[in-house]
């Protein structure tokens, strides 16, 4: 019987971690690490595979070039890989290059082949691959004319959206999801299909997209950036202080933050500081008074029209909701 591309690409990664398939699942605890891989064939159009696990020293892992055009493109939804993904092509304009991101977030690339993925040691990791059949891939990138610019197959892209409460909440339901549970592979299915949608409705919402996705520059910077912005939260974070610490002007700082995140660098700051105000209501441990001082907005006024403006409710109104339950 012909091995498909599930069955090679599932045991690849069982070679890698130097363990055994056995019914679509990997388990492994030896000297690179202890963790499990499970692969779904939800359909013949989507695959997943789920991984979780602990290496006991840096794994980097080397794709390997193929002659044959690849039947699947994978979405990354999850952990980053040591922060980083180095991408080694070959075009003389395209040459290797790093790009960084810290924090949950899901990803999709056509650098298959050309990029290698660096796993860092003593820390739990949790990862899933969605499949997507080219012809379904492209079904996707078909609905929308923004999608169709990012994704250009004729282009290198690398494109990364950072979770949003739905992806969080599927990401947490997709590693709830018990092993031979009844109807497992069918939950999966519907779970991992509503990420796709998820992380493609996104993007195709991003207002201004780069003309080409080669992305000819070094991003680090920006995911810098964006780390500063997720760690300061009792102020406003200025863009003079940005700029030094990322070692970009103002205006390629600006150009470069929206065009990847799909949002201002104070629209952001700003989302990442409501969404933290959200946790602390839902807490209850401090008053409002106490969260606007805390998460650095002027005034309790202030933090009002933002939260009601962002989530069409007022912090009052949406601590009273969660005493409900």
């Amino acid at each position: 019987m012909k091995r498909t591309d599930f069955d090679i690409s599932l045991q690849a990664w069982a070679d890698i971690f130097k363990a055994k398939v056995v019914n679509n699942r990997v388990d492994f605890d030896n000297a690179i690490g202890v963790g499990s891989i499970d692969g779904y064939k939800c359909t013949e159009q989507l695959e997943v595979f789920r991984f979780q696990f602990k290496l006991h020293e840096v794994l980097e892992i080397e794709r390997q070039k193929k002659d044959e055009e690849y039947e699947f493109i994978p979405v990354f939804f999850g952990d980053p890989a040591d922060d980083s993904v180095i991408i080694d092509g070959d075009d003389e304009d395209f040459n290797e290059r790093k790009y960084s991101y810290n924090s949950k977030g899901a990803f999709c690339s056509n650098t298959l082949g050309i990029a290698n993925w660096k796993y860092p040691k003593n820390k739990e990791l949790k990862v899933i691959s969605i499949r997507l059949r080219i012809d379904y891939f492209k079904y996707f990138i078909s609905q929308s004319e923004n999608l169709q610019k990012v994704f250009n197959p004729k282009e290198i892209f690398l494109i990364f959206e950072e979770f949003d409460p739905r992806m969080r909440e599927l990401f947490t339901q997709i590693f709830e999801l018990r092993r031979d549970e009844i109807f497992e592979n069918e939950h999966m299915g519907v779970y991992a299909q509503n990420m796709i949608l998820t992380y493609f409705k996104n993007i195709s919402k991003r207002k201004e997209l780069l003309e080409n996705n080669k992305y000819p520059f070094n991003i680090e910077p920006i995911f810098k950036a964006r780390s500063i912005l997720q760690t300061i939260l009792n102020k406003p974070v200025s863009i003079d202080y940005l700029t030094v610490e990322c070692g970009l002007s103002e205006s390629r700082l600006r150009f470069l933050f929206k065009k990847i995140f799909g949002a201002t660098i104070h629209q952001y700051h700003q989302d990442v500081r409501l969404d933290k105000s959200r946790m602390l209501l839902r807490e209850g441990k401090k008053t409002m008074s106490m969260i606007a001082i805390d998460l650095g907005f002027s005034s309790s006024s202030h933090f009002t029209l933002a939260f009601k403006k962002k989530y069409s409710i007022t912090p009052k109104d949406f601590k009273k909701e969660q005493m409900l339950y």
